[in-house]
């Protein structure tokens, strides 16, 4: 009775402790032939990939059939499930935007190489793709983000102003309409819209001037909120920031109106506004107004290349119109009598102090001397009663001013 020893088998991994799906070499020695379980792997060097820890058997065969087996443990540490968000994914070039990422101890963030579970990084055309490698007891997990970045600074936000005609109040001020067009040409919505109009740098000293019209949001469906502290001075901005936005594709419009007292300084005077929005990751767009209603008025899809200003220019103040006159018949200030009309055609209308019209004349020529021509209108004696009336002066050739104010009659 021959009999064949049983083997000595050594079987020896490269390593013992690794991460989920990671391969490990085993080698084995002492046998001809080797079975290794589970996996029914056969030679003496084999390849394994465990995704949890295992137990691997290695059976080791002679060629007299004689066998043996050792047993290794493998132990596997999970790979952790990264996962990842962004403040956006639809992003303006050069705007900054936060990335979060969750499920790991330590991250590294690429291809910025910035560490931590959360970072903010700046959106650049180059980069259409983040990727996050989360850290956990030396095994790594990834996720991916795509963005998509644009060029918002161009063809998004525009700025228009209108200055009407100037018109002279009790033949001291004169009274300027504005208006306010902000643009929204892109289909990205604006928020924190500011429209600044600093009237300090348009109308310096030695004139001055008051919001007499507050700011008035014309346009239908208007995102825009008025700042009702708006006065041009130490509150420059029409809007409230926090609680205006600008919706895609829209155009919103604010009418105000200003009085300016020249004191002898008659223009030029220039004047315009400056825009501010936030699109999209916190990338800020501005304009400065284009004068009139045209934003792109060469149409090239960009509103910053247009930018004239506004220009006002008031009329000198030539015209003496009286505060009062005294109609009796003493041959001294008999008439209400305006100097300095040198020909111009003009028309007359007077007011009682109920709003009844007591004397008209188209043809104005200083020649009404409190005697009333409304016919309808019945008064004790032929003049009207000493009082305080009301005036509106109407040029009748192209520069169409009208002056407005009081004179008091007294006998």
């Amino acid at each position: 009775i021959s009999v064949n020893l049983n083997p000595t088998i050594t079987a020896v991994p490269d390593a013992t402790l690794v991460c989920s799906g990671t391969s490990v070499t085993i080698v084995s020695s002492g046998g001809v032939t080797y079975l290794v379980n589970p996996g029914a792997l056969t030679g003496p060097v084999i390849s394994v990939s465990p995704t949890v820890s295992t137990i691997y058997t290695i059976t080791g065969i002679t060629a007299s059939g004689c066998t043996a087996s050792q047993t290794i443990a493998i132990n596997v540490i999970p790979i952790p499930s990264v996962s990842a968000v962004a403040s956006g994914t639809l992003l303006c070039s050069g705007g900054t935007f936060s990335l979060s990422a969750s499920g790991a101890t330590n991250y590294t963030w690429a291809p910025m190489g910035t560490l931590g579970s959360a970072v903010v990084t700046t959106a650049t055309n180059a980069v259409s793709v983040y990727t996050v490698f989360g850290e956990s007891a030396g095994c790594i997990g990834s996720a991916t983000l795509a963005v998509l970045v644009i060029d918002c600074n161009n063809s998004v936000f525009g700025m228009t102003k209108a200055a009407g005609k100037p018109v002279l109040v009790y033949n001291s001020y004169y009274n300027v309409d504005f208006t306010v067009t902000a643009v929204n040409a892109s289909s990205l919505s604006l928020s924190n819209v500011t429209l600044n109009e600093d009237l300090s740098l348009a109308f310096p000293s030695p004139t001055s001037f008051s919001v007499i019209s507050q700011p008035t949001i014309t346009s239908q469906n208007s995102s825009l909120s008025i700042n009702p502290l708006f006065d041009g001075t130490s509150q420059i901005s029409l809007t409230s920031p926090f609680t205006s936005t600008l919706l895609p594709n829209k155009r919103d419009t604010i009418v105000f109106t200003v009085r300016v007292d020249p004191k002898g300084f008659y223009g030029p005077f220039n004047n315009w506004i400056i825009g501010f929005a936030n699109v999209l990751n916190n990338v800020t767009v501005l304009d400065t107004s284009n004068n009139g209603f045209a934003w792109d008025p060469d149409h090239d899809g960009d509103p910053t290349n247009n930018d004239t200003v506004t220009v006002i220019n008031f009329p000198p103040i030539d015209l003496f119109i009286p505060d009062g006159f005294t109609p009796d018949g003493d041959g001294k200030n008999d008439v209400f009598f305006i100097k300095g009309l040198n020909g111009r055609s003009v028309k007359l209308t007077v007011f009682n102090r109920w709003g009844n019209k007591i004397y008209e004349k188209s043809e104005y020529d200083n020649s009404w001397n409190a005697y009333p021509n409304i016919t309808n209108l019945v008064i004790g004696s032929n003049k009207v009663p000493p009082a305080t009336y009301y005036y509106i002066i109407e040029f009748l050739d192209g520069d169409k001013e009208t002056r407005t104010g009081y004179v008091v009659i007294q006998y």
